[in-house]
């Protein structure tokens, strides 16, 4: 009898910890979640029903797409995506085009990609997303944007802006970085052996040193404050602007591995005079 009864009580400590682990998984957490986005959520068939949200219904979901349509206004028109720290699993997400002001990602530690961009950020968190990849925050209103404990990034865009800096010196593996349209009074991609595309247009850079990027394809750095260039080691170039720079006055001088007569084949450039000031390429073998 004795032996049954402890049979019994185990049973019963163990039922009551099954419980305990389900009524967790259970837990209802509608209210955690901004209502507009839980709606989001229902229309597009993330969740059955927005105001009876679980953990469990969400916890799995490792790409999520709640972008608006780009248009004049963009169609979305979700302020807030607050409840995004319960997808725990999520690897993607793209919720450009709508009208968010914040964004903290940070608990999302598994986020590889993120689309956050023509939004109206102020403010965006990804702190603790070590293993983000490709971030697309442009057209936005940040005024400081901190990845440099974004390691892995290879693709960076954070275009149309309102940027004066941007400290990418932690981010050795980018290979395409897009900062066209801030204010940027400096740029330091000296340590980016990796970068294959650089645009930069549309800044106030007063010096731009792609010396050491070897393995550069494509270099926009039109509409800055440039007084030359220097692109002699830069031989696997295929398409390069620098229009609208104001030189010396009179010219903008680029050196080179080429002249204006032994252009190699296949190179491409936009825009070779500022005001018809001509461009003075200098040949170095």
């Amino acid at each position: 009898m004795k032996k049954i009864y402890c049979l019994l009580m185990l049973f019963v400590f163990f039922a009551a910890g099954c419980k305990t682990d389900n009524s967790e998984d259970a837990e209802y957490i509608t209210d955690k979640f901004d209502p507009a986005f839980a709606l989001e959520l229902q229309k597009r068939g993330y969740i059955i029903r927005s105001d009876q949200i679980m953990a469990s219904d969400v916890a799995y979901i490792t790409e999520l797409d709640i972008a608006g349509t780009q248009n004049v206004n963009n169609t979305g028109s979700l302020t807030s995506i607050r409840g995004i720290e319960y997808f725990t699993s999520l690897k993607i997400l793209n919720c450009s085009y709508n009208k968010l002001m914040s964004l903290d990602v940070s608990k999302n530690e598994s986020l590889e990609v993120l689309k956050c961009n023509e939004n109206l950020l102020k403010d965006l968190n990804i702190s603790n997303n070590s293993v983000l990849t490709e971030l697309d925050c442009g057209y936005n209103l940040l005024e400081t944007l901190d990845i440099s404990l974004n390691t892995k990034l290879t693709n960076l865009t954070c275009s149309g802006n309102m940027l004066t800096s941007l400290d990418i010196s932690n981010n050795n593996d980018l290979r395409e970085l897009h900062c066209q349209h801030n204010m940027l009074h400096t740029i330091d991609v000296s340590n980016i052996k990796s970068l294959t595309s650089l645009y930069c247009l549309d800044n106030k850079l007063t010096q731009l040193d792609v010396s050491h990027n070897t393995n550069l394809t494509h270099l926009m750095c039109s509409d800055n404050l440039l007084s030359s260039i220097d692109i002699q080691n830069n031989r696997t170039l295929k398409n390069f602007t620098c229009k609208n720079n104001p030189g010396d006055g009179t010219t903008f001088h680029v050196t080179a591995w080429f002249d204006n007569n032994t252009i190699p084949s296949g190179f491409t450039s936009t825009g070779w005079e500022y005001d018809n000031r001509p461009i003075s390429i200098s040949y170095k073998k």
